[in-house]
């Protein structure tokens, strides 16, 4: 993987993660845990995916 591919991914996620925070829809990731058998899903996955594909 090239360091200008990497960039370019680190930018898109940057830029959507702007974007959501200025739209004031962020929902926060549930917090993470080993320990944890069942995880939580994200209530801003969806959400998140619609901004990147943007």
């Amino acid at each position: 993987i090239s360091n200008l591919y990497i960039y370019d991914t680190v930018l898109l996620l940057a830029n959507a993660f702007h974007k959501k925070l200025e739209d004031r829809k962020w929902h926060s990731m549930a917090s993470l845990s080993c320990i944890r058998k069942n995880s939580k899903p994200w209530q801003g996955g969806r959400s998140m995916l619609e901004t990147i594909k943007k």
